[in-house]
């Protein structure tokens, strides 16, 4: 089997379960993740808006934009078939249905071109691993986010029940610093013992 299909396979799997058993709860993630991003003191972060059962980061958005950061949102751009990535200053006013069904910002808005230094990812997957191996859903839309903008700190946001004890990893993925799940903040630039 080659790591694509073990990949693919896998997907599959966690997708189910995702399906069937998906967590609820959203608040204790968000108030980990706050309390983590208040330690982080970051200008800027690019986070993402939840599709099906991703952790919905919502209410902490809001509250990072209400303190007047900079929040950039992935928008998926047709003619490149590629996510770019987007300031929204109003969630009321910016944000529509997108590809995929998947909220982000409208389309009037101007993608951006950089990023500052002092920037935080919020990185959604479908699995992690302890040591910051990431699994998305297959597209390889952040792998190439990452090297477009490699700057900032990236934070997996995760459900406890996506944390595995192994992923098959190519050679252009890029681990985490850090997973934020319901329960705890794991460290992923500290060797696992």
């Amino acid at each position: 089997m080659t790591t694509t299909s073990d990949k693919n396979a896998l997907r599959s799997a966690l997708r189910k379960r995702l399906r069937e058993n998906a967590p609820q709860n959203h608040k204790e993630l968000q108030k980990r993740l706050g309390g983590l991003l208040a330690q982080e003191n970051a200008e800027c972060c690019i986070g993402y808006l939840a599709f099906q059962q991703e952790p919905v980061l919502d209410q902490l958005l809001g509250k990072w934009l209400a303190h007047n950061r900079k929040l950039l949102l992935p928008r998926f751009n047709a003619a490149t078939r590629q996510y770019e990535l987007v300031e929204v200053t109003d969630f009321n006013s910016q944000i529509a249905p997108g590809h995929y069904g998947i909220r982000e910002p409208k389309l009037q808005l101007v993608a951006i071109k950089q990023v500052i230094d002092n920037t935080v990812w919020l990185v959604p997957g479908l699995a992690f691993t302890e040591n910051g191996v990431r699994l998305g859903r297959g597209a390889g839309y952040y792998d190439r986010l990452f090297m477009q903008f490699p700057k900032g700190k990236r934070i997996g946001i995760a459900w406890e029940m996506q944390l595995l004890p192994e992923i098959p990893q190519e050679p252009w993925d890029l681990p985490m610093d850090c997973i934020v799940t319901e329960s705890r903040t794991i460290d992923c630039r500290v060797p696992l013992t």
